[in-house]
């Protein structure tokens, strides 16, 4: 008789996982023929999901399949490295939030700024030096840290809607990025169709 290798596979779930909800999918997998155990490993922002199953009655992409089934539709294997530990991957993805939370602060600061520092130490700049339709530069530029903002730091919002939407499902992708979009597009009407400063501002109380 030959021994039946025993494996396990780790999966992300590319979005943080609630308790009732990970014993859901965990119980969900625990039926299927093959598998021996399933557990969430929570991370935080995100969670993963360790299933040890036999070899040869099921392998990591019908485990994965089945995942994505659950609702878990971005899901990914996660390929087995020389040294796999759990902590080496929450470290990267530790690594990877806080470079794009760095460059969100950089690219933020300047919006801050120009919306409570200038205002009350060169309220001359508000109304100044104005481009387009009546546009002052300093709402333009608000424009430009903003759009910075809300396509290169949001494009993972926009991909993971693109996929849900693809799915024929609504994620809380969908809704962040439909919410600031929105508002995006507003702003941007707004600045088409000509701003008057001294309206919006507060300013003329008459």
């Amino acid at each position: 008789m030959v021994a039946t290798a025993i494996k396990v596979a780790q999966f992300d779930l590319s979005r943080f996982c609630l308790k009732e909800d990970g014993a859901e999918a965990t119980q969900s997998l625990n039926q299927l023929e093959g598998v021996m155990d399933a557990k969430i490993l929570e991370a935080g922002v995100t969670s993963y999901i360790s299933v040890t199953y036999r070899q040869g009655t099921t392998n990591a992409r019908d485990i994965l399949r089945e995942i994505r089934k659950l609702g878990y539709s971005e899901a990914k294997y996660v390929p087995k490295k020389d040294k796999d530990d759990i902590r080496e991957i929450l470290g990267a993805e530790v690594d990877k939030f806080r470079r794009k939370f760095l460059f969100c602060l950089a690219a933020l600061s300047p919006v801050l700024i120009l919306m409570w520092v200038v205002p009350y130490s060169v309220p001359s700049f508000l109304v100044e030096n104005q481009i387009i339709n009546g546009v002052p530069i300093y709402i333009l530029l608000l424009l430009v840290f903003s759009s910075i903002i809300q396509f290169a730091l949001g494009k993972d919002f926009y991909s993971g809607a693109y996929k849900s939407v693809s799915n024929g499902s609504a994620n809380m992708d969908v809704l962040v990025v439909l919410g600031t979009t929105a508002a995006w597009f507003y702003g941007l009407v707004l600045i088409m169709i000509g701003y008057d400063e001294m309206d919006h501002s507060g300013m003329d109380h008459e």
